[in-house]
Protein backbone atom coordinates (compact mmCIF):
# COMPACT_ATOMS: atom_id res chain seq x y z
CA UNK A 1 0.00 0.00 0.00
CA UNK A 2 1.18 3.20 -1.15
CA UNK A 3 0.09 6.87 -0.06
CA UNK A 4 0.93 9.27 -2.41
CA UNK A 5 0.65 13.14 -1.16
CA UNK A 6 -0.17 15.97 -3.88
CA UNK A 7 2.38 19.16 -3.64
CA UNK A 8 3.18 22.03 -5.27
CA UNK A 9 1.45 25.65 -5.21
CA UNK A 10 -0.60 25.30 -8.39
CA UNK A 11 -2.48 21.93 -6.81
CA UNK A 12 -3.27 24.06 -3.47
CA UNK A 13 -4.28 26.98 -4.66
CA UNK A 14 -6.84 25.62 -6.71
CA UNK A 15 -7.88 23.53 -3.49
CA UNK A 16 -8.09 26.40 -1.61
CA UNK A 17 -10.21 27.87 -4.12
CA UNK A 18 -12.78 24.52 -3.75
CA UNK A 19 -13.12 25.16 -0.17
CA UNK A 20 -14.04 28.36 -0.50
CA UNK A 21 -17.97 29.43 -0.13
CA UNK A 22 -17.07 32.08 -1.79
CA UNK A 23 -16.07 30.63 -5.04
CA UNK A 24 -19.00 30.73 -8.12
CA UNK A 25 -20.40 27.52 -8.97
CA UNK A 26 -18.98 28.63 -12.50
CA UNK A 27 -15.65 28.88 -11.28
CA UNK A 28 -15.57 25.83 -9.03
CA UNK A 29 -16.40 24.12 -12.44
CA UNK A 30 -13.08 24.92 -14.10
CA UNK A 31 -11.23 24.35 -10.60
CA UNK A 32 -12.69 20.82 -10.50
CA UNK A 33 -11.66 20.14 -13.97
CA UNK A 34 -8.26 21.55 -13.46
CA UNK A 35 -7.72 19.84 -10.16
CA UNK A 36 -8.49 16.84 -11.84
CA UNK A 37 -5.87 17.14 -14.78
CA UNK A 38 -3.14 17.78 -12.24
CA UNK A 39 -4.26 14.55 -10.02
CA UNK A 40 -4.32 12.89 -13.27
CA UNK A 41 -0.64 13.67 -14.17
CA UNK A 42 0.81 12.75 -10.65
CA UNK A 43 -1.00 9.07 -11.39
CA UNK A 44 0.38 8.79 -14.89
CA UNK A 45 3.89 8.79 -13.38
CA UNK A 46 3.31 6.39 -11.05
CA UNK A 47 2.32 3.89 -14.11
CA UNK A 48 4.56 1.79 -15.62
CA UNK A 49 5.69 2.82 -18.88
CA UNK A 50 8.20 0.64 -21.53
CA UNK A 51 9.72 2.31 -24.53
CA UNK A 52 8.67 2.35 -28.32
CA UNK A 53 9.86 3.16 -31.35
CA UNK A 54 7.96 5.85 -33.82
CA UNK A 55 8.39 7.74 -37.30
CA UNK A 56 8.45 11.23 -36.75
CA UNK A 57 6.68 13.79 -39.68
CA UNK A 58 10.87 14.23 -40.65
CA UNK A 59 10.57 10.26 -41.06
CA UNK A 60 13.11 10.04 -38.65
CA UNK A 61 12.89 6.85 -36.38
CA UNK A 62 12.46 7.94 -32.22
CA UNK A 63 12.86 6.20 -29.15
CA UNK A 64 10.36 7.20 -26.93
CA UNK A 65 8.35 5.52 -23.95
CA UNK A 66 4.66 4.85 -24.06
CA UNK A 67 1.98 3.96 -20.85
CA UNK A 68 2.02 -0.17 -20.41
CA UNK A 69 -1.59 -0.27 -18.97
CA UNK A 70 -4.76 -2.43 -20.28
CA UNK A 71 -8.30 -2.77 -19.41
CA UNK A 72 -8.52 0.36 -17.06
CA UNK A 73 -11.80 0.91 -15.48
CA UNK A 74 -12.31 4.80 -14.06
CA UNK A 75 -15.42 4.60 -11.51
CA UNK A 76 -16.11 7.89 -9.76
CA UNK A 77 -19.60 9.04 -8.18
CA UNK A 78 -22.05 10.55 -10.52
CA UNK A 79 -21.21 13.86 -9.88
CA UNK A 80 -17.48 13.67 -9.94
CA UNK A 81 -17.56 12.09 -13.42
CA UNK A 82 -17.85 14.58 -15.80
CA UNK A 83 -15.76 17.10 -14.21
CA UNK A 84 -12.79 15.23 -11.99
CA UNK A 85 -12.58 11.99 -13.16
CA UNK A 86 -13.01 12.25 -17.05
CA UNK A 87 -10.17 14.72 -16.66
CA UNK A 88 -8.07 12.37 -14.44
CA UNK A 89 -8.72 9.63 -17.29
CA UNK A 90 -8.19 11.71 -20.41
CA UNK A 91 -4.41 11.02 -20.88
CA UNK A 92 -5.11 7.26 -20.36
CA UNK A 93 -5.08 4.93 -23.14
CA UNK A 94 -7.78 1.97 -22.61
CA UNK A 95 -9.77 3.60 -20.42
CA UNK A 96 -13.57 2.27 -19.87
CA UNK A 97 -15.80 4.57 -17.65
CA UNK A 98 -18.32 3.94 -15.23
CA UNK A 99 -20.20 6.15 -12.76
CA UNK A 100 -22.45 5.40 -9.68
CA UNK A 101 -25.62 6.83 -8.27
CA UNK A 102 -28.30 8.53 -10.10
CA UNK A 103 -31.34 10.56 -9.78
CA UNK A 104 -34.58 8.78 -9.06
CA UNK A 105 -37.48 10.12 -11.03
CA UNK A 106 -38.84 12.26 -7.47
CA UNK A 107 -35.36 13.59 -7.74
CA UNK A 108 -33.71 11.94 -4.31
CA UNK A 109 -30.21 11.22 -4.36
CA UNK A 110 -29.74 7.26 -4.48
CA UNK A 111 -26.09 6.01 -4.26
CA UNK A 112 -26.81 1.71 -4.35
CA UNK A 113 -25.57 -1.38 -6.60
CA UNK A 114 -28.79 -0.95 -8.73
CA UNK A 115 -27.53 2.24 -10.19
CA UNK A 116 -23.86 1.42 -11.05
CA UNK A 117 -23.77 2.07 -14.32
CA UNK A 118 -20.80 0.11 -16.03
CA UNK A 119 -19.74 0.54 -19.60
CA UNK A 120 -20.62 -2.15 -22.07
CA UNK A 121 -17.35 -4.29 -22.57
CA UNK A 122 -16.86 -5.65 -25.88
CA UNK A 123 -15.49 -9.65 -26.12
CA UNK A 124 -12.03 -8.63 -25.80
CA UNK A 125 -12.78 -6.39 -22.51
CA UNK A 126 -14.22 -9.32 -20.40
CA UNK A 127 -11.76 -8.22 -17.19
CA UNK A 128 -10.22 -5.10 -15.59
CA UNK A 129 -6.32 -5.08 -15.06
CA UNK A 130 -6.32 -1.53 -13.14
CA UNK A 131 -9.13 -0.06 -11.07
CA UNK A 132 -9.17 4.14 -10.26
CA UNK A 133 -11.48 5.17 -8.17
CA UNK A 134 -11.95 8.53 -8.07
CA UNK A 135 -14.20 10.82 -5.12
CA UNK A 136 -13.49 14.12 -4.69
CA UNK A 137 -14.53 13.56 -0.72
CA UNK A 138 -13.48 10.97 1.21
CA UNK A 139 -15.16 11.03 4.51
CA UNK A 140 -15.82 7.74 5.63
CA UNK A 141 -15.02 5.43 2.61
CA UNK A 142 -18.19 4.02 2.64
CA UNK A 143 -19.36 4.54 -0.60
CA UNK A 144 -15.34 3.16 -1.74
CA UNK A 145 -15.79 -0.19 0.39
CA UNK A 146 -19.50 -0.58 -1.60
CA UNK A 147 -18.09 -0.12 -5.19
CA UNK A 148 -14.44 -1.65 -4.86
CA UNK A 149 -16.10 -4.55 -3.60
CA UNK A 150 -18.56 -4.75 -6.47
CA UNK A 151 -15.71 -4.30 -8.56
CA UNK A 152 -13.58 -6.88 -7.68
CA UNK A 153 -15.87 -9.30 -7.52
CA UNK A 154 -17.24 -8.93 -11.28
CA UNK A 155 -13.61 -8.15 -12.57
CA UNK A 156 -10.64 -9.03 -9.51
CA UNK A 157 -8.15 -6.53 -10.89
CA UNK A 158 -4.81 -6.57 -9.96
CA UNK A 159 -4.22 -3.08 -9.03
CA UNK A 160 -6.42 -0.63 -7.49
CA UNK A 161 -5.83 3.37 -7.17
CA UNK A 162 -8.32 5.98 -5.08
CA UNK A 163 -7.96 9.56 -5.78
CA UNK A 164 -9.16 11.90 -3.46
CA UNK A 165 -8.80 15.91 -3.24
CA UNK A 166 -10.12 15.73 0.78
CA UNK A 167 -9.95 12.22 2.80
CA UNK A 168 -10.20 11.26 6.43
CA UNK A 169 -7.27 9.38 7.71
CA UNK A 170 -10.28 7.24 8.67
CA UNK A 171 -11.07 6.37 5.11
CA UNK A 172 -7.86 5.63 4.61
CA UNK A 173 -6.96 3.16 7.30
CA UNK A 174 -10.45 1.73 7.14
CA UNK A 175 -9.66 0.75 2.98
CA UNK A 176 -5.79 0.14 3.55
CA UNK A 177 -7.00 -2.91 5.85
CA UNK A 178 -9.56 -4.01 3.52
CA UNK A 179 -7.63 -4.29 0.72
CA UNK A 180 -4.08 -4.90 1.99
CA UNK A 181 -3.90 -8.05 -0.15
CA UNK A 182 -4.23 -5.70 -3.36
CA UNK A 183 -1.58 -3.51 -5.04
CA UNK A 184 -3.49 -0.52 -3.72
CA UNK A 185 -1.82 3.02 -4.44
CA UNK A 186 -3.93 6.37 -2.84
CA UNK A 187 -3.80 9.48 -4.13
CA UNK A 188 -4.56 12.18 -1.60
CA UNK A 189 -4.28 16.09 -1.43
CA UNK A 190 -5.17 16.71 2.24
CA UNK A 191 -6.61 15.10 5.04
CA UNK A 192 -9.46 16.88 7.27
CA UNK A 193 -10.75 15.26 10.82
CA UNK A 194 -14.23 13.61 10.87
CA UNK A 195 -16.48 15.31 13.10
CA UNK A 196 -19.50 13.98 15.42
CA UNK A 197 -21.48 14.00 12.09
CA UNK A 198 -19.16 12.18 10.10
CA UNK A 199 -18.54 15.36 8.13
CA UNK A 200 -15.31 16.43 7.23
CA UNK A 201 -13.75 19.36 8.97
CA UNK A 202 -13.06 22.06 7.95
CA UNK A 203 -14.36 20.54 4.69
CA UNK A 204 -15.73 21.89 1.02
CA UNK A 205 -19.61 21.55 1.86
CA UNK A 206 -21.60 20.21 -0.12
CA UNK A 207 -19.94 19.59 -3.52
CA UNK A 208 -23.17 18.88 -5.91
CA UNK A 209 -25.08 21.87 -4.26
CA UNK A 210 -22.21 24.44 -4.73
CA UNK A 211 -22.28 23.28 -8.33
CA UNK A 212 -25.60 24.20 -8.70
CA UNK A 213 -25.85 27.11 -7.40
CA UNK A 214 -26.69 30.04 -9.02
Amino acid sequence: MNIINMSGNKFFHLLTEFRNKDTSSERLKLVYQYLGEIMGNKLIDLLPAIPIEITTPLNETYTGVTLNVDKTLILSTFEDNELFAKKIGKSLPNVCYGHLGTLSPDKSWLSNQEYLVLPDFDDELKEVETLIFCKSVLATGCTAKTYIDYIINKFNPSNIFILSLISSNEALKELTTLYKSYNLTFIIGETDKLNENNYLSPGVGNVESRLKEA
